[in-house]
């Protein structure tokens, strides 16, 4: 290691000579730069340095700042640099000391690697312990609300709110392309508290993980990339679907219905419960009762299949941070696996 008159007090050389002590490597410390009228008070308050550090057996050499170094190229006369060379010279040239150093650094190396080795594969059981319990939080949380979806679903509980007052206003004040919005709103609406709620359990239940304070654990996401912005082009997807299958449906019939109304029919029949009862009567008198029975089973899978997407992708959205991690209990017995092959190999 070499360092200066000016900075051989600092902490990172003397990190640098600790770190290769613990690894038993072959050192050699260079104190370079030393004015010349102080060479022997530096070089023993150094000295003291080393042996306090428990190093006072390394190779010391001290090289001054002479005046005519000042010119010339700011080259240093050889005889300052003599012993330094003269160690440097035979640590290379001699096949004895080459091999010396090789295998003192080389067992210094794998002694130091037992420790800590056997000290990190138990940080990373920690570490795998930490991420199951958050892994569980996130999922625990998105199957209590895609239950408590599912019910709110099967109760009607989209129809209310606006989606509600379309369908009272259908068809007198209302269109039917303006109640298919309202009910594919009102549906998102509801996706996106459910969405809501299990985050903020799962940041809840991550508030008193310490795990979760490692970068990008926090849930937090741009404005323009909101849980609604993202279920709205889901579910709309959902109508424009739902929409084919009825254009399939009444193809065949020899006066067909408008595609929107039967689309917006079938939209408030599946998701409006007891409230919207007469939807499906009307379905069933505009395209008939096979015909309904077909889309409304069609569609009612086509439901389930994006709520469970949307839900899945909101799960995975919050578990991407914990996955980016490449947290795995292999990696522990690698770990020790590879202790093993040092030991044996040493």
């Amino acid at each position: 290691m070499v360092t200066t008159a000016a900075r051989y007090a600092d902490a990172v050389p003397w990190h640098l000579l600790r770190t290769a002590k613990e690894y038993n490597a072959t050192l050699v410390s260079v104190l370079d730069r030393v004015p010349h009228q102080v060479v022997g008070e530096v070089s023993k308050q150094y000295g003291a340095l080393l042996t306090k550090a428990g190093l006072g057996e390394v190779p010391r050499f001290t090289v001054p700042e002479l005046p005519e170094s000042a010119g010339g190229g700011g080259l240093l006369p050889a005889t300052a640099v003599a012993p330094l060379r003269a160690w440097l010279t035979h640590r290379a040239q001699d096949p004895a000391a080459r091999a010396q150093a090789m295998s003192r650094t080389a067992r210094g190396v794998i002694d130091s690697l037992k420790g800590r080795l056997a000290e990190l594969a138990g940080a990373v059981a920690v570490q795998n312990a930490a991420s199951l319990r958050l892994t569980a939080v996130v999922e625990e949380a998105y199957e209590r609300e895609h239950a408590r979806v599912k019910g709110r679903l099967q109760a009607g509980a989209v129809m209310a709110g606006g989606a509600l007052g379309r369908w009272r206003s259908y068809p007198l004040d209302c269109t039917a392309g303006e109640l298919l919005d309202a009910v594919v709103d009102s549906l998102v609406t509801l996706l996106v508290c459910g969405v809501s709620s299990a985050d903020q359990r799962i940041d809840e239940a991550w508030w008193h993980e310490p795990a979760a304070d490692a970068p990008g654990l926090t849930g937090r996401e741009p404005e323009a990339e909101t849980a609604e912005h993202r279920i709205g082009l889901v579910m709309r997807r959902w109508s424009r679907v739902l929409e084919e299958y009825v254009e399939e449906e009444i193809r065949s019939l020899e006066d067909p219905p408008d595609t929107e109304v039967v689309t917006a029919l079938l939209a408030t029949a599946l998701l409006g419960g007891r409230r919207t009862r007469s939807a499906g009567e009307t379905l069933a008198t505009r395209i008939g009762a096979h015909g309904a029975l077909r889309l409304r089973d069609r569609g009612g899978r086509l439901l389930t299949s994006y709520v469970e997407k949307v839900l899945r992708a909101e799960r995975d959205r919050r578990l991407a941070p914990l996955d980016g991690l490449d947290v795995h209990p292999e990696t522990q017995a690698e770990l020790i696996a590879a202790l093993s092959v040092l030991q044996k190999e040493r």
